[in-house]
């Protein structure tokens, strides 16, 4: 499956979360503007991740798990804000690594289960970042602003990062901008100020 559909399909994480909120925690998550602000959103995404959308058959399994991820990472952002227990948010981190660890041995194993026989320097950056930087701090911060924010504004980062991806790449690697990435990028920020703006006013209004 193209890597750029897994952005796509993930941002549906903000509309599964906004209707579990809803459904769980008796939020009123899906107003005319809110859906209308995540339409824009979602498809920005799309926009961006157009040239992504040849699938073959064989990528419908794969399309469905991460839909089914994607699901399941919303899921668990509601139940912990209805839990809400007074636990640190390094420790929500360690208990999702305690489950996630070996469900990824288990993948690794029921795939081809072959170490690589050369990691690149590359490669290795990469995986350090992702265990020191993307997974213990981003997790535990965002564990952080779960306890202190609406699950359904917590859950737009999913719409924000793959635009903070494609401004790192085109700084970093020179990759460039085309209209259809800034048009997408457009729709995203569109649709996070309506998200926004009800919060913005009832404060103003206070």
């Amino acid at each position: 499956m193209p890597s750029g559909w897994v952005s796509v399909l993930f941002g549906l994480s903000p509309v599964m979360t906004a209707v579990l909120s809803t459904l769980l925690l008796k939020e009123s998550a899906l107003g005319f503007q809110a859906l209308v602000a995540q339409a824009c959103a979602l498809a920005g995404l799309v926009i961006i991740y157009g040239s992504a959308a040849r699938l073959d058959v064989h990528a419908a399994l794969g399309v469905s798990l991460l839909v089914m991820a994607t699901f399941i990472h919303s899921l668990s952002s509601v139940l912990i804000k209805r839990i809400d227990a007074p636990m640190p948010a390094l420790a929500s981190v360690g208990g999702s690594m305690l489950y996630a660890l070996p469900a990824y041995g288990l993948c690794w194993g029921l795939g081809d289960g072959v170490w690589p026989a050369h990691i690149g320097r590359a490669a290795g950056w990469s995986i350090v970042y992702l265990g020191v930087v993307a997974t213990t701090a981003g997790f535990t911060l965002y564990y952080y602003v779960l306890r202190h924010l609406r699950v359904t504004q917590v859950s737009l980062i999913n719409f924000i990062t793959p635009v903070f991806a494609l401004a790192a790449g085109a700084i970093f690697n020179h990759e460039a901008l085309t209209p259809r990435i800034i048009t997408g990028a457009g729709l995203i920020a569109l649709g996070l100020l309506l998200l926004e703006a009800p919060s913005a006013a009832a404060k103003q209004a206070a």
